[in-house]
């Protein structure tokens, strides 16, 4: 059976969308100790590193987290790894997982991140670079594992002097129930060979050199859905077996 888990909260027609596509809907539950636009967001309850699954202890505490963080690992192939490092509401403290890693270097805002997930990249092998965007994993769109698509210009430039291929997009244009604005990490997912966006990709004025970028790495792009974009945290497809 093939999964798509993301926030619970995502819209429903984005729900529908995957279904019609023969997605089995896995929601992630909200995580009270974190703010109300982000608290379903799975860019920001865990993290994928060296084979791990990284969250916080609280909330893989509660069973409906649990039971779908364990069929997600299972599938993938991962360990559970919880930490109880302090974890907030507001920025910075709602960040400790909310990285990005890319071949062989990890993003973020490290001051902030899990010791765990540091110590882990640091001991895999991983580049470590601290930057500014403490929202790293939600601000890029990796379109494979040199090349991603952001509107933060911060870390696009780390990323371009680590060697990685960045498409620099206009900011804005991706709507965040709650706040100003979302990002475009946030709003796409992977879906075998495609690049798939919560959505209308045609919605947003770069869509044209989104597409051509992406592209050019291999990757096709699709929407799901045919209103403005929405950032829902991001979401994964994986397959498991029957239970």
């Amino acid at each position: 059976m093939r999964y798509l888990i993301c926030d619970a909260r995502a819209p429903g027609w984005f729900w529908d969308a995957a279904r019609e596509h023969g997605l089995t809907p896995l929601p992630l539950p909200a995580f009270s100790r974190l703010g109300p636009a982000v608290c379903g967001h799975m860019d920001t309850l865990f993290c994928v590193l060296a084979g791990r699954l990284f969250c916080h202890r609280d909330y893989y505490a509660i069973p409906s987290a649990k039971k779908a963080l364990d069929l997600f690992a299972a599938a993938c192939g991962l360990t559970v790894e919880t930490t109880v490092q302090p974890i907030g509401p507001d920025y910075p403290d709602d960040i400790l997982f909310n990285v990005l890693c890319m071949e062989h270097d990890l993003f973020g805002f490290l001051p902030n991140v899990s010791k765990k997930v540091v110590e882990a990249a640091r001991r895999s092998g991983y580049r470590l670079h601290n930057i500014r965007q403490g929202y790293a994993r939600c601000s890029a769109c990796t379109v494979g594992p040199t090349a991603l698509i952001t509107a933060d210009s911060g870390l696009a430039d780390a990323c371009r002097q680590a060697g990685t291929d960045v498409l620099l997009i206009r900011p804005g244009f991706i709507e965040l129930p709650g706040l100003s604005q979302g990002f475009i990490g946030g709003c796409s997912g992977s879906v075998g060979d495609d690049l798939v966006f919560c959505g209308n990709l045609d919605l947003h004025p770069d869509a044209e050199r989104i597409r051509e970028f992406a592209l050019h790495h291999g990757r096709t792009c699709r929407s799901l859905g045919s209103g403005p974009l929405t950032d829902i945290g991001g979401f994964a497809v994986f397959t498991a077996k029957n239970r």
